[in-house]
C-alpha cells in the first residue's frame, strides 16, 4: 500500500505464489523491480534457502562497499 518510493537501496524479494505481493501497476509506478523465487509464496523467508540467500546477498552489500 505504499505511495511513496523509500530513499534507500533495496531488493524486493517474493515468492511466485505470494498473493501479497504489489501488481505490476505498482511497480512500475514506484519504478522498482523485484526478485521473484518460483515456487515460493509468501512464507519464503522460512526457507533455510532464502535465508541463506538473502544474508549473502546483504554481506556482499556490505563488504562490497567496504573495500
Amino acid at each position: 500500500y505504499e505511495l511513496e518510493k523509500p530513499n534507500v537501496p533495496m531488493t524486493l524479494v517474493y515468492g511466485e505464489n505470494d498473493t501479497f505481493q504489489p501488481d505490476a501497476d505498482w511497480f512500475k509506478k514506484m519504478e522498482l523491480s523485484a526478485e521473484i523465487v518460483p515456487n515460493f509464496g509468501h512464507n519464503l523467508y522460512s526457507d533455510e534457502k532464502i535465508i541463506s540467500k538473502v544474508c549473502f546477498d546483504l554481506l556482499q552489500k556490505v563488504t562490497k562497499a567496504a573495500v
